[in-house]
């Protein structure tokens, strides 16, 4: 793979929720991240929306079949019967449930509040009004689990739209108990716009049982062969797997983690352990790299928002700040082999790990200034803070952040690498704990 980056467009299925990215750092972790986890996002953490993404598609392809069109109707039986799936694990398991795990959750709860209070009736439809998201093909499953599918090998390798032949087989394996009148009901509601009552339809209690929020035995095996050990993968990746033995020993032994808890740095550096202990010594190289590349790309972003605080003040009083807080330096800071891992940024990166080494605050300061200004500039717009007259003149303060302990700078964890995605995934599948899903507007 090759790691070095190049400035482009964020990509929202790897951006951390709330950043802009001023840095240009995630095609830097995001690289970093493939060398171990081939398919999963930051955004695909519930194995029940890869479920009803699999629903989703066996069934709207039968019903785009049904139609003149199959490639103008599959989406709009797609979206329905994410909508139906939506509003029927709302209405039979409740949202302490489920809520949490419903990309859509606050039109599917306030349709189902209106469809309860005032007997309104509820549509499957493609119209803007009963959407369940703003711009539900981007931010609802089709856009934002559809890739990492793909990756698992879930989806045909030639048609990202048609269900693997391994994923099929399951996938009927599952509906064999429902019968057929059910299912051809099913597609009638979803292969045009219709009205659905929540409450007699035997459709939506179909639906819910098969998006139960406890997954079956037969669901184990399948999804975490597929999305957490990564054994389907469309580009073979070994280390996955050992790096999924490595998070299950080291959250299932220790009292230290859990897994309820996120992935962070002191987990990694168990993971790294372990992986050395066992002999996967390919994947604990790269996890180190991750280590020492996120030492400096998380503390980087941590004092850059901290920049973004102090409008108006100069540099010399920030630097004294930053020195009071943070004492003599950076020294465990060790990068210079990763230059080329840095992409063009790389001999800037490397620049400003030294100056934060040797506690040369001032110079850091600037190096992240200029960072920003070149990341910007590429990308067609204006640096969010500049030096002027020896004042910081923040031109967007929107976000902005404290500087914490010297301690907690030791081990920071801005970027995930898509580490905990898996450990969530894995969690929900061997360890019975709820999906993660959040909608794109929160």
């Amino acid at each position: 793979m090759n790691l070095n980056p190049f400035f482009t467009a964020l990509d929202p299925d790897a951006r951390i929720k709330g950043s802009r990215d001023p840095l240009g750092f995630e095609t830097i972790w995001t690289a970093l991240g493939r060398e171990i986890i081939g398919n999963l996002t930051t955004v695909t953490r519930s194995v029940r929306q890869f479920s009803t993404l699999l629903y989703g598609f066996h069934f709207a392809n039968l019903a785009a079949e049904l139609s003149q069109d199959r490639n103008e109707n599959f989406l709009p039986s797609f979206l329905r019967f994410e909508q139906l799936a939506g509003y029927a694990r709302f209405w039979h398991h409740g949202e302490e449930s489920v809520g949490r795990d419903i990309r859509g959750i606050r039109a599917v709860r306030r349709n189902v509040g209106e469809f309860q209070q005032r007997q309104r009736d509820l549509w499957l439809s493609g119209k803007r009004e009963w959407l369940i998201l703003s711009d539900q093909k981007t931010y609802g499953l089709y856009g934002m689990f559809r890739m990492a599918a793909h990756k698992s090998g879930l989806l045909d390798p030639a048609d990202d739209k048609r269900l693997s032949a391994g994923a099929r087989e399951f996938i009927v394996s599952q509906l064999q108990s429902i019968d057929q009148k059910t299912q051809n009901q099913l597609l009638q509601h979803i292969a045009r716009d219709t009205r659905i009552d929540l409450a007699r339809s035997p459709v939506v209690k179909t639906v819910a049982n098969l998006l139960a929020p406890e997954l079956t035995a037969a669901e184990r095996d399948f999804y975490g062969a597929h999305l957490v050990r990564g054994c389907h993968l469309l580009e073979p990746m070994p280390v996955q797997q050992q790096l999924w033995s490595c998070i299950e020993t080291v959250n299932s032994t220790s009292n230290s983690f859990g897994w309820n808890r996120e992935f962070y740095m002191p987990e990694l550096h168990a993971c790294i352990e372990h992986a050395r202990m066992h002999g996967f010594h390919e994947l604990a190289d790269k996890l180190d790299e991750i280590r020492r590349a996120e030492e400096l790309l998380g503390n980087a972003a941590i004092l850059y928002d901290f920049l973004l605080t102090r409008n108006q003040q100069t540099l010399g009083h920030v630097a004294e700040e930053m020195l009071k807080k943070l004492s003599a330096g950076y020294s465990w800071l060790n990068v210079d082999d990763l230059k080329p891992t840095f992409g063009e940024s790389g001999e800037r990166l490397v620049r400003l790990a030294n100056e934060l080494a040797s506690g040369d605050y001032p110079a850091a300061c600037r190096t992240l200034i200029e960072q920003n200004e070149t990341v910007m500039r590429h990308r067609g717009g204006s640096a969010w803070m500049v030096l002027k007259d020896g004042h910081l003149e923040v031109r967007f303060g929107e976000e902005g952040g404290c500087l914490p302990d010297r301690d907690e700078l030791q081990e920071p964890w801005k970027h995930t690498y898509f580490l905990d995605s898996l450990k969530r995934v894995g969690a929900c599948v061997y360890h019975g704990l709820a999906g993660d899903g959040e909608d794109a507007s929160d």
